[in-house]
C-alpha cells in the first residue's frame, strides 16, 4: 500500500513539475534555425571542440547545414553557409549530405564558388560516385555559361560509372563540347571522347556530332567570307548560296538545323534531345 502511495506521489510531482517548466518556458523566445547559422567557426577550433574528432567536427557542422531553415535566412547568412559546408568539405570530403545540400541551396542563393569547392572535394574523394561530378558539370553550363569546362565534368563522370550510365555521360559531354564557340576545340574534344567509347552506337552519334561541327566550320568561314565582300553581317544562310560563296547548304546530320544570330554568326539550332532518343 505504502508502495502504491509512494509512486503516485512520485507521478504526481512529475506531471506537477512538467507543468511548471511548460509555463516557465513560454515566456522565453524558441530559438529558430536560423540562429544555428551566426557565424561559422574555424575549421581548428571546430576540430578542437570536437576533442580532436574531424570527422566528428564535420558531422556537426552538416547538421547545422541540414537544419536550417533556408527561408527564414537573409541573403548575407547564405555567405555562412556556404562557409560551414566548405569546412564541412575539408574535414570530411566523403560527407553525401553536405554536397547534395550544397548543390540544393548555394549556386542559387548567389554562393557558386563554395558549391563547387564542396563538389570538387566529393568528386576526388568519391570514388565510383558520379553526382559531384554531374553537378559540377551542370553548374559550369548553367550558371558560368562554360560549355567546354561543362563537358569535361561530364566526361569525369563516365569514368566513374560503366555502362548505359557512361553512356548518358558521354553523350552529355558531347552536346556540351559542340556547343562551343571554338569549333575546332569542339571537334577535337568530341573526336577525344570518341576514342574512348566502346559502345558501336555512341561511337556513332560521336561521328554525327563531328560531322555536324565540321559542317557548322564550313558555314563560318563562309560568313566570314560573306560579311568581308557586302560590308555588313550574314542574316541569312540562303544568302551564302545567293551570293555565290557556297553552291548549297550542308545539311544538318542529326536534322536539327543551323541559324544565323544576332551578330551574323551560324550556329547550330538548339532542340533538347536525349540519348535515347538518338538511338530511337
Amino acid at each position: 500500500m505504502k508502495e502504491r502511495f509512494a509512486a503516485a506521489l512520485m507521478l504526481l510531482i512529475a506531471v506537477l513539475s512538467f507543468t511548471g517548466a511548460q509555463s516557465a518556458l513560454r515566456q522565453y523566445r524558441r530559438p529558430s534555425l536560423k540562429d544555428h547559422m551566426d557565424v561559422a567557426i574555424s575549421p581548428l577550433a571546430q576540430v578542437a571542440l570536437a576533442g580532436g574528432d574531424r570527422w566528428l567536427a564535420a558531422n556537426v557542422n552538416a547538421t547545422r547545414a541540414l537544419m536550417v531553415g533556408v527561408m527564414d535566412l537573409a541573403p548575407g547568412d547564405f555567405k555562412i553557409l556556404g562557409q560551414v559546408q566548405r569546412d564541412v568539405a575539408l574535414l570530411n570530403p566523403y560527407h553525401a549530405d553536405n554536397y547534395y545540400i550544397a548543390q540544393a541551396i548555394l549556386p542559387w542563393a548567389d554562393q557558386l564558388r563554395p558549391a563547387q569547392y564542396v563538389l570538387e572535394r566529393a568528386a576526388k574523394a568519391r570514388s565510383g560516385d558520379i553526382m559531384p561530378y554531374f553537378f559540377l558539370g551542370f553548374d559550369a553550363y548553367y550558371f558560368d555559361h562554360d560549355f567546354i569546362r561543362s563537358g569535361s565534368y561530364f566526361r569525369a563522370a563516365a569514368d566513374q560509372t560503366s555502362g548505359d550510365q557512361r553512356e548518358q555521360m558521354l553523350y552529355m559531354a558531347a552536346k556540351f563540347d559542340e556547343k562551343a564557340d571554338d569549333t575546332d576545340l569542339a571537334i577535337k574534344v568530341i573526336q577525344q571522347v570518341r576514342e574512348s567509347a566502346k559502345n558501336p552506337g555512341l561511337k556513332a552519334f560521336l561521328d554525327q556530332r563531328i560531322l555536324r561541327l565540321e559542317r557548322l566550320k564550313v558555314l563560318r568561314e563562309a560568313a566570314r567570307r560573306y560579311a568581308s565582300l557586302r560590308g555588313q553581317p550574314l542574316s541569312s544562310l540562303d544568302q551564302l548560296v545567293a551570293a555565290g560563296i557556297l553552291p548549297a547548304l550542308p545539311e544538318d546530320p542529326l536534322n536539327v538545323g543551323y541559324r544565323v544570330d544576332a551578330a551574323g554568326v551560324p550556329q547550330i539550332v538548339s532542340k533538347l534531345r536525349t540519348y535515347q532518343d538518338e538511338k530511337r
